[in-house]
């Protein structure tokens, strides 16, 4: 025998067994293999089994509930052509993975499961379809809470994840719901859409730090190389809160909150025609931050106040700045420096204690429709040239 199929127990091609309260330590604890139907294994222990604690394959309709794996390769692996499988209840602690699922046919329920202190990931989603995970907990797993590869058409909902370098992390992954899930103390990233994630919907998320933070790159939802992703309804604290990098596009962030981040509440660098609106950043270091190359984009009714800065752009161009309010930032309401062809519109900057709006190096932009009150100075201008002035309205600056 291959150390593969040394198991302390293997179900294979049989139906209606129920495994309960065994404990198994071999090169794999318990197997269900080769169309195993309808067994269930609950209360049972795999200790240090070299490959899996617990490995479903091939199976169908079982149901894993209440187990415990501890220092394991995989805790429990479940892949290869499985569907409705019921995982719920069970513990995976001091593995390299918690749970793993790979090449899921789809209905598998995954439930009230916990990964804590596994060397590499909480849970991990690879190659897997149509399921439901929710309300599991991911404590201090090395890497990710959550790790999703070519994922589709999955809902992560009301989970906890807690202490991981990454909360949520998804690569090649599209058309995914995540919603309802807390994440806290994320060392890197919150949740994180990379390489080609497009199409998910992320809502009513809340990602915190209760830790200082130095650095602008640790983010609470970051989205790189990804497009067409509905972000609403957020909440984030941490580095930046919401930064969209690396030529993301198409994607509309709505309704977000971004409170007390080091760096920026929302940041935008080389993303362009992205949609940034109905949002709130207070607090931060800058408020909106748009930067080099993040061009086309629409930043839109959006409130930015008691930041240092509330909303800055920084080369790039063509985009619309329009019925933002900008109020009580400690440094200026709003900050244009090398920014080009774009058109600010009925804007409001108030109380902020420099400047209302201040241009740097700025050429061939529209400024219309602006209400500026109570700034040390309401516009301020050095360098530049061919810019519009049109309808505003400056008072007691």
């Amino acid at each position: 025998l291959s150390i593969n199929s040394v198991a302390g127990f293997y179900i294979g091609a049989s139906y209606n067994n129920t495994l309960y309260n065994n404990t198994a330590s071999m090169a794999q604890g318990f197997i269900l293999n080769n169309s195993a139907l309808v067994n269930n294994l609950t209360n049972n222990t795999a200790v240090n089994n070299t490959i899996a604690g617990f490995n479903v394959t091939g199976s169908n309709n079982n149901v894993l509930i209440n187990n415990f794996a501890y220092g394991n390769g995989f805790g429990y692996s479940i892949g290869s052509q499985v569907s409705n499988n019921n995982i719920t209840n069970n513990t995976a602690t001091n593995n390299s993975q918690g749970f793993f699922f790979f090449n899921s046919l789809g209905n598998n329920t995954m439930f009230n499961n916990t990964a804590n202190n596994n060397t590499n990931t909480g849970f991990n989603f690879t190659l897997v379809w149509n399921v439901t995970i929710a309300n599991n907990t991911a404590i201090n797993n090395t890497q990710y809470g959550f790790a999703l590869s070519n994922v589709q058409n999955v809902t992560i909902k009301d989970n906890k994840l807690f202490n991981n370098s990454y909360g949520i992390y998804a690569t090649g992954s599209e058309n995914n719901t995540f919603v309802y899930n807390a994440i806290l103390n994320s060392t890197t990233f919150g949740i994180f859409l990379q390489g080609s994630s497009n199409n998910n919907t992320i809502k009513d998320n809340n990602v915190t730090a209760n830790w200082s933070i130095s650095t602008a790159s640790v983010a609470a939802f970051y989205i790189d190389l990804s497009h067409n992703n509905t972000i609403f309804n957020n909440t984030a604290s941490m580095g930046t809160g919401f930064f969209l990098n690396n030529s993301a596009q198409r994607n509309n962030v709505t309704n977000n909150t971004a409170i007390n981040n080091t760096f920026a509440g929302f940041n935008l660098t080389t993303a362009t025609s992205n949609v940034v609106i109905n949002n709130f950043a207070i607090g931060n270091t800058f408020g909106i931050s748009v930067g080099a190359n993040a061009n086309n984009n629409n930043i839109t009714n959006n409130s930015v106040y008691n930041n240092s800065q509330g909303l800055f752009f920084f080369n790039n161009n063509n985009n619309s700045i329009a019925n933002n309010t900008a109020s009580n930032n400690t440094f200026l309401g709003m900050n244009f420096t090398s920014v080009f062809n774009s058109t600010i519109a009925n804007n409001t900057a108030t109380n902020n204690t420099n400047y209302g709006i201040a241009f740097s190096s700025s050429s061939n932009n529209t400024l219309a429709g602006t209400t500026l009150i109570n700034n040390s100075y309401g516009v301020y201008i050095t360098g530049g040239e061919n810019n519009t002035f049109s309808n505003n309205n400056l008072i007691n600056n």
